[in-house]
């Protein structure tokens, strides 16, 4: 007897769906935490002289945020997930899924540190190199029904 249901998603496409969930998410995270601007002249108003959080939108790297280019990597390594490539495409597909998702982990690394943004976006990336990796080798076209093959 055959079994006649289609797989509707991957592991490799699961794994990818929650990296690209994770790394979404840790933009909004803290990333930093650095020292209130308490400036001189001003003191009638009271300054917290505790270090606040900062998110990963707040963090710059040069012109653009650390929220905003991790979140712009991670929605195009979901974008890899709505083409179905050739077998000479799925390489170029992996290249830029792996390029993308080495941006993410590399972002986090740089920015090290007990912080739940970056934590989280380098377990995303964690999960987008495996998803990537796994779609990669995968030799079946995954919706494809075993009764027409």
């Amino acid at each position: 007897m055959k079994n006649n249901s289609i797989k509707i998603i991957s592991i490799g496409e699961l794994l990818t769906l929650l990296g690209v969930i994770c790394s979404v998410m840790s933009a909004a995270y803290p990333w930093a935490r650095e020292a209130p601007v308490i400036l001189p002249g001003v003191g009638a108003i009271y300054i917290s002289d505790k270090p606040h959080l900062v998110t990963g939108y707040d963090l710059h790297l040069y012109v653009i945020s650390v929220g905003w280019a991790v979140v712009i990597c991670a929605v195009m390594c979901g974008g890899f997930l709505l083409f179905n490539p050739s077998p000479k495409e799925k390489n170029l597909i992996f290249g830029a899924e792996m390029f993308l998702s080495l941006v993410i982990l590399a972002l986090g690394a740089y920015h090290i540190g007990p912080f739940a943004g970056v934590i989280t976006a380098m377990i995303g990336a964690g999960f987008l190199i495996i998803g990537a990796a796994l779609r990669r080798i995968q030799k079946t076209d995954p919706y494809q029904s075993p009764a027409s093959s």
